[in-house]
């Protein structure tokens, strides 16, 4: 039985093609990848600074065991002593809600930086407004008596959820 070159033409087009698309995007990768994390990393710099600027310097802690946070730092003064506690969370909105809460060293919510970029705009995006964001400033112990955003439940229930693992954190942290 003998095979067409005709035949197998097409399908060795299509491998040469998949290959050096591969190609091109694993290289586009390794280029981009680290300045997309060093991105990352100074937006998250910006944000601790934002929420505790008095701080000198910020330490990573570990997210106690048994507690959804991504991560956990600590605000120090310049003198060793802490102010407050930067703790980042994702949680299941309409699509995803990601928060940044400051809380001080005595266990009060004294700042929160929301990003709802993904819910939907002008009704799950409500939930990042300022008018929503702040009713967590000055709370402690549990976010669950700030009241959710009609036709944004979801999206303003992540967000207090954010909030009330990350006061939850903090007491752990605080022990």
């Amino acid at each position: 039985m003998k095979i067409k070159f005709e035949l197998i033409r097409p399908f060795l087009v299509l491998v040469s093609i998949a290959v050096i698309v591969g190609g091109v995007l694993a290289l586009t990768n390794g280029i981009t990848s680290p300045i997309i994390e060093e991105n990352a990393r100074i937006e998250a710099e910006a944000t601790r600074k934002e929420l505790l600027p008095e701080a000198v310097s910020y330490e990573e802690l570990d997210v106690p065991d048994g507690y959804d946070a991504d991560s956990v730092y600590v605000g120090l003064d310049g003198d060793g002593e802490v102010i407050g506690y930067i703790v980042s969370l994702t949680r299941s909105g309409y699509k995803s809600v990601g928060a940044a809460v400051a809380i001080d060293a005595d266990g009060i919510v004294t700042g929160v930086s929301v990003d709802v970029s993904s819910e939907t705009k002008g009704i799950g995006s409500k939930a990042g407004e300022d008018a929503y964001v702040s009713k967590f400033i000055g709370i402690s112990g549990s976010a669950d008596g700030v009241d959710l955003i009609s036709q944004a439940t979801y999206s303003s229930s992540a967000v207090r959820d954010c909030v009330s693992e990350a006061l939850a954190v903090v007491d752990a942290l605080r022990g």
